[in-house]
């Protein structure tokens, strides 16, 4: 199973409702719904923070798809975003997954979406990206 998570970026972040279903659903989740503990058990300190305790997650990969006003130089050439791709911006949902269990796959990007917008090229890109992840 993959579960494809789509967002734009929205000051440097994701809107406001989606970090409120992000808490709401994983907040919810802690105790058994969807994970059980941090990991860390008592009797095995061999078990580490963050490793997901027993998480529902485990077996699933996750997906970030994220849509930018910014352009797409603005990350290649180290410009304003310093090099960093959307996956590395979005490292704090990727750690929510990974957290509860799932496994990250390579995110899509598509650039520069209101100013000079691509959809039909976008469209055919994220074809392409999910072709090469499940080919």
């Amino acid at each position: 199973m993959v579960l494809l998570v789509q967002t734009p970026l929205y000051w440097m972040s994701a809107p406001w409702l989606f970090n409120k279903y992000i808490d709401d659903v994983f907040t919810a989740g802690l105790g058994g719904q969807l994970i059980y503990h941090d990991g860390r058990v008592i009797d095995d300190p061999s078990k580490h923070y963050g490793t997901g305790g027993v998480a529902r997650g485990q077996g699933k990969k996750f997906m970030l798809a994220a849509t930018l006003n910014a352009p797409e130089y603005a990350f290649d050439q180290g410009e304003f975003f310093e090099g960093n791709d959307s996956d590395q911006l979005f490292m704090w949902l990727h750690k929510v997954y990974q957290f509860n269990g799932f496994e990250p796959l390579p995110g899509f990007t598509a650039y520069d979406v209101i100013k000079n917008p691509t959809i039909e090229e976008d469209f055919e890109s994220f074809e392409k990206h999910l072709l090469q992840l499940f080919a």
